[in-house]
């Protein structure tokens, strides 16, 4: 007698709900997995701008601090904020010689390598040879690091024991906003007609050209918005933008000096 077997295949009904459960999983681990990549994207950005934000805030807000005087007509109230600030560069400069002559003296190593950056710069030597002289410096050779100075050592040439401080001069800082970037370039005016382009105060009553002293740089980027305004107290508002994420930052900072 023949055996009957029984059709141990599945139905197609059974086929269907096993396809449509297989396509719900499959879709619900993707959208896991979109979902994830979309919010470490948007951790990502996040700690992007918040990064660019503490970077520039940082770097204004020691140099503020040092400044002797805003240079700018600067605004009292938000209402008319400024999206720049131009400030003194009140910071002074320590270095060891490498070197020198009766008139010269070659500084660190670490000293900018801009031609006559230091020029009617005041150094003086703090310690080792010709300690307790003062000096003004007249021209800069940048590839030398090699200042000039206008009055020649006094029994003595700087070597490489001597120790100096550099005192800023009429340098002025400027930190603006330009297409999306906070940049940061340092300036200098002298008087129009003045050959030997001597830097005087931003204020001066004479018609002044300006000279550029350090080129501009970028300092941080996705900056959509920037507010500067105040007097005593210098109030900062930056406004990053990137990816469709928006950060707010802002600070306040008091002059030591003004």
């Amino acid at each position: 007698m023949r055996k009957k077997y029984q059709n141990s295949g599945f139905t197609l009904t059974e086929l269907l709900v096993t396809i449509v459960m297989f396509v719900l999983i499959i879709g619900a681990v993707y959208g896991a997995y979109v979902l994830a990549q979309r919010a470490y994207r948007e951790s990502e950005i996040a700690a992007e701008l918040t990064q660019n934000g503490r970077v520039i805030l940082e770097k204004m807000l020691r140099e503020i601090r040092q400044s002797k005087e805003i240079a700018m007509d600067f605004p009292a109230e938000r209402v008319n904020a400024s999206e720049e600030i131009m400030f003194h560069d009140g910071h002074s400069e320590f270095g060891k010689a490498r070197g020198g002559s009766i008139n010269t003296i070659d500084l660190d190593s670490d000293a900018y390598s801009i031609d006559d950056y230091y020029k009617d710069m005041i150094i003086q030597i703090i310690e080792g040879v010709c300690s307790g002289q003062v000096r003004e410096i007249t021209t800069y050779n940048g590839v030398n690091q090699t200042a000039v100075v206008e009055e020649n050592w006094v029994g003595c040439m700087p070597d490489i024991s001597s120790e100096y401080k550099i005192f800023g001069s009429y340098h002025y800082i400027r930190y603006f906003k330009s297409n999306g970037f906070i940049q940061r370039e340092v300036i200098g005016y002298y008087v129009f007609g003045d050959s030997e382009e001597t830097l005087v105060s931003w204020d001066t009553d004479e018609i002044l050209v300006e000279k550029s002293i350090e080129a501009s740089k970028i300092i941080g980027e996705w900056v959509a918005i920037a507010e500067f305004w105040g007097l005593e107290e210098i109030n900062i508002v930056l406004f990053l933008e990137k990816g469709g994420k928006t950060l707010k930052m802002e600070t306040k900072v008091f002059g030591r000096n003004f």
